[in-house]
């Protein structure tokens, strides 16, 4: 038997008591006791529902719909309290065990005199009395025993060797908590970015990198190599997910959305309210989170600020962002409760939130309208296609086996120490290099960016190979790094125009030809193109130049194109 007691916002305390039968039955006993009643007041009634996860999602109660006051709209049962034996007034019921576990919801309803004035009755905190029934110890194994389960919330995981399908365990660890003191956040302003995106593994796993092998590939390879990304003026490391994955398929198909990134996690097994049981676009058969269902969306809302509280994550790039905007049914919500929910949340609203509507299953972006609040930022997926169009020349890739970027080999497919052919790629990475920097918006370089390292134009995660460091060495390599490093010294010199939180106004873009004539914007076999950028006139930003100095950016296209940099945020 459990005993849960209330105090009452009127004074007094409610008891409840939870008892197993031996007919498969789960009993609740209500008592209210010290109950202050008005004089001329009538019968006190218990108003209640049943639930598990949502409070204000009752439990369909067809079972009991015989009983007087049954309400269909809200699933929620009236029932009148009587007087026991020894006066106190009481509510008992009854309930199949095989409905366990489950909430009782109850709120308590009073009517005075011969007006039939209604008065409700809550607990001091002017809430619901919330009642769990059949709730007992866990268990690592699912309802059918057939594989261990993985506490999604375990903050460190254990391979038990069980020769199970699923060995991992969550584990009991206690540890000091890390010493922060000294350590400051950078705190730097969103437009002010420059971020390079890596993967952990790869960043440093080759043997070029020549850290020693208990480093080589890990957190402290990254910052052991921090000063190659101070050499590219590089403020922010955008991380691919950091937990195991199938090399082969990579980092975004693990059985399980973009948050949870480990495949022992059966939250199918332990709620299959986690997942999206219908809806379009595939998303039963993609294991796609239900995000905005209250208990998941809780669930990440924790999980995020456990990162940002102790680990001091600075921000977070949603992959496939458009999950994020669906509802339990897989339908599109304009506001979608937990996008919104982190946009103003205490403490993730002031880490940098990042969504980015690339979907990996499809191999796209997806263009959609992402309410941001004023809070999120976006990753920019029609810039990028624009560009590639633009500088490509809308040539394709030269062999079919790879012709799923747009993209063009310059020549040659593969490496190649053909003369023109490495300095029509050098171009073409300076090219993307330079309208990626002048753009409005923050830029994001891919590792290998700065040395000309390609998939050659495969999208599958596979074909992807860890950084050459031996690459940094050649002319080739060199030439590109220190070209981003006056790239982005130039954003920071330019801040004016460069890091706006605002959009340029169209009068402060003009566009140029050759010797600063019209744009031929009609002739294709114009390979030229030029453009100022104006400050504002009253700008209060820093900017080496005089306040009403402009930027002219000019930039000559070939046919040809390499897999290059990623879009800016917008």
């Amino acid at each position: 038997m459990a005993t849960y007691r209330f105090w009452m916002e009127i004074g007094g305390q409610l008891k409840a008591l939870v008892k197993k039968k031996s007919n498969n039955k789960y009993g609740l006993y209500v008592e209210v006791g010290s109950l202050q009643l008005y004089e001329g007041q009538g019968e006190l009634v218990m108003i209640w529902g049943l639930f598990r996860a949502d409070s204000t999602n009752f439990m369909p109660l067809d079972f009991q719909r015989s009983s007087a006051g049954a309400d269909s709209k809200y699933s929620t049962i009236e029932t009148p309290f009587v007087k026991d034996s020894d006066g106190r007034l009481a509510v008992e019921l009854d309930f199949e065990e095989s409905l366990a576990p489950f909430y009782v919801s109850i709120l308590l309803k009073s009517k005075l005199g011969s007006n039939s004035k209604i008065s409700t009755i809550r607990s001091q905190r002017k809430t619901n009395f919330v009642v769990p029934v059949g709730f007992r110890s866990g268990s690592a194994t699912d309802n059918k025993e057939h594989h261990v389960l993985l506490d999604p919330y375990a903050k460190v995981i254990e391979d038990l060797g069980l020769g199970l399908p699923r060995k991992c365990l969550g584990k009991l660890y206690k540890e000091p908590a890390y010493d922060w003191s000294g350590e400051f956040r950078p705190s730097i302003p969103m437009e002010k970015l420059i971020i390079y995106r890596l993967n952990i593994t790869g960043f440093t796993k080759d043997k070029s990198s020549k850290l020693p092998g208990d480093i080589a590939g890990t957190f402290s390879g990254i910052s052991e190599k921090l000063h190659h990304f101070k050499d590219l003026g590089v403020n922010a490391i955008l991380l691919e997910p950091i937990f195991p994955f199938d090399e082969k398929k990579g980092p975004y198909f693990r059985g399980i959305s973009f948050l949870l990134k480990g495949e022992g996690c059966a939250l199918r097994d332990i709620d299959s309210s986690y997942y999206h049981t219908e809806g379009g676009d595939n998303l039963t058969s993609r294991n796609a989170l239900n995000c905005n269902y209250p208990i998941v969306q809780q669930m990440i809302l924790e999980s995020l600020r456990y990162w940002v509280i102790e680990f001091h994550i600075d921000g977070f790039c949603f992959i496939n962002a458009s999950h994020l905007m669906r509802g339990f049914h897989g339908e599109f919500l304009s506001r979608p409760p937990l996008v919104e929910a982190i946009a103003f949340d205490p403490v993730l609203s002031k880490a940098k939130i990042i969504a980015d509507s690339w979907d990996p299953h499809e191999m796209e972006k997806k263009e959609i309208v992402f309410p941001h609040w004023k809070r999120w930022g976006e990753m920019n997926a029609k810039f990028c296609v624009d560009v590639r169009n633009f500088l490509r020349g809308q040539v394709s890739f030269s062999s079919s086996t790879s012709g799923s970027e747009l993209s063009w080999n310059c020549g040659e497919e593969g490496p190649t120490k053909k003369t023109l052919v490495l300095e029509r790629r050098l171009k073409q990475i300076r090219n993307f290099l330079f309208i990626l920097f002048i753009s409005l918006g923050v830029p994001v370089l891919n590792m290998g960016d700065e040395c000309g390292q390609s998939t050659g134009g495969s999208q599958e995660y596979a074909d992807r190979k860890p950084l050459d460091w031996n690459a940094f060495r050649s002319g080739f390599g060199t030439q590109v790094t220190q070209f981003i490093s006056f790239l982005s010294l130039l954003r920071r010199r330019r801040s004016d125009i460069l890091q706006r939180r605002s959009f340029l106004k169209e009068d402060n873009i003009e566009w140029h030809g050759t010797d600063r004539t019209p744009p031929m914007w009609d002739d294709p076999s114009c390979k030229f193109l030029a453009m100022t950028l104006k400050a504002d006139a009253l700008s209060n930003q820093p900017t080496s130049g005089s306040p009403d100095a402009g930027l002219i950016c000019c930039l000559q296209q070939c046919q040809s194109f390499t897999e290059s940099c990623s879009p800016p945020c917008s």
